[in-house]
């Protein structure tokens, strides 16, 4: 019997509660307005630890050594706009009164789009020197929004005349992103 009157208690209370309860209309044209502010941001390149030429023996000759690490550049473009392109100039850091490291040598950028891709813009083959030089450029036209990463493959060659010194030998390549059109 107590089983009976608990349920029919709470029957009878649930029946108040919604018999109690009112209605509440919302207007019609009600909006929320969401914002989000979207900052630029900016050029990076990717570093290369380095770009190795190995090993070479003198036997008298002049040398052409190729780039062992098949080394490739990237270059993101986070700036959100396509009202400007941008280029990318590479030089020889100087050690001091020119002194670069590989004085004797020439470092050679032969800088291409990677086969079989889709890749805008303009890829320069340069010699490097203290003197920074444009390697890539993509002009306004060439930028896209939704395509923010542009790779190069370097294709380096060093070359070694036969009259430098046996010795270890090191150079800094100095990267530069800059917005805007080449001058």
């Amino acid at each position: 019997m107590n089983k009976k009157i608990i349920g029919l208690t709470v029957t009878l209370g649930t029946g108040i509660f919604l018999i109690g309860q009112q209605t509440v209309n919302a207007a019609d044209n009600t909006t929320t307005t969401a914002n989000v502010s979207v900052l630029g941001g900016g050029l990076t390149i990717t570093p290369l630890a380095q770009i190795n030429f190995g090993t070479v023996t003198k036997d008298g000759q002049d040398h052409t050594q190729p780039d062992q690490s098949k080394s490739q550049l990237i270059i993101n473009d986070n700036r959100g706009t396509t009202n400007t392109g941008w280029y990318l100039t590479a030089n020889l850091e100087d050690k001091g009164k020119g002194v670069t490291g590989l004085d004797g040598m020439t470092l050679h950028l032969d800088t291409k789009k990677p086969d079989g891709s889709s890749e805008k813009g303009t890829f320069t083959g340069v010699d490097l020197t203290t003197d920074a030089s444009t390697i890539i450029s993509l002009d306004k036209s060439d930028i896209r929004l939704s395509d923010t990463v542009t790779t190069a493959d370097l294709n380096a060659t060093l070359n070694i005349p036969k009259s430098i010194a046996a010795n270890t030998y090191s150079g800094t390549i100095v990267w530069n992103a800059i917005d805007g059109a080449p001058a």
